[in-house]
């Protein structure tokens, strides 16, 4: 296989730029302090339409196997980069790795122009890219990020199930109803790039789209970053006008069970 020419890569630059501009809001919004927060895009379909073969290096083993993954190409944050450099320096903060055919393995783009450090999380990515291929529901994009509002959340005590957390999220704003009808996934505390970590969030992502890891942030997968992007922004609004109401010195009433399932059943009707 050949490396990619810079004509190649260009192909590439819808998602960069993609990447680009929601790293920043991120960063923007003070939801990825430091180093924190990932991002992964699975890339395969793009190269495959366009015909493009990488010069590969480097194998590296995997915990296990994913056999949804072969042959499956994929874009992800760095270990230790900023999501407030990927908007000056994208190629330098992601990551490209390529799964074969042997599953149990990735190898990165000999291109030097990438990083070759992948995030900590990148268990827990590929188990949900492998849930998302084997349930075929086409999302492409996952997201993790620490949305401020939504992890206070998460330090209520009386907040233990993902009912609990539903029964504030989607009665706080109509729209969080429409469009994540579903709910959340809610994960108790479970130490971060952890095997046990990543099984529990794939078993999430079976029936969610977007999952709250307990006093540590949010992810959210979608068929582009902008819809991944869109759900976190949703909950997270949510939890702000909660909180909002609360220091108010009042409770907020929130919208009544009926009301949301009404909401629920919107976006079906049109």
């Amino acid at each position: 296989m050949i490396t990619p020419s810079a004509n190649d890569t260009i192909v590439l630059s819808n998602i960069l730029k993609q990447l680009q501009e929601v790293s920043f809001m991120l960063w923007e919004k003070g939801w990825a302090e430091s180093n924190a927060g990932n991002i992964s895009v699975n890339i395969s379909e793009e190269i495959k339409q366009n015909d493009i073969t990488f010069s590969l290096k480097d194998p590296q083993p995997l915990r296990q196997s994913y056999p949804k993954l072969a042959n499956q190409t994929f874009l992800i944050t760095g270990t230790g980069k900023r999501m407030r450099d990927i908007p000056k320096n994208p190629l330098e903060s992601l990551c490209l790795i390529h799964i074969p055919e042997e599953t149990d393995r990735f190898y990165f783009s000999a291109d030097t122009s990438f990083c070759t450090a992948p995030s900590s999380e990148l268990p827990a990515h590929l188990l949900i890219h492998d849930t998302i291929a084997k349930h075929q529901s086409g999302q492409k994009v996952i997201f993790h990020t620490h949305p401020n509002e939504l992890i206070a959340l998460t330090h209520r005590p009386d907040l233990e199930t993902e009912r609990d957390f539903d029964r504030i999220l989607l009665s706080m704003l109509p729209e969080t109803a429409v469009f994540i009808p579903e709910g959340v996934g809610y994960v108790p505390y479970i130490m971060t790039g952890t095997e046990e970590l990543a099984k529990a969030s794939a078993e999430a992502f079976k029936k969610h789209r977007v999952v709250i890891w307990e006093k540590h942030g949010c992810l959210a997968i979608g068929t582009d970053v902008f819809e991944a992007f869109d759900l976190i922004d949703l909950v997270n609004k949510s939890a702000q006008i909660y909180f909002t109401c609360r220091s108010g010195g009042y409770d907020p009433e929130g919208l009544s069970d009926d009301q949301v399932d009404d909401l629920k059943t919107l976006l079906k009707i049109s």
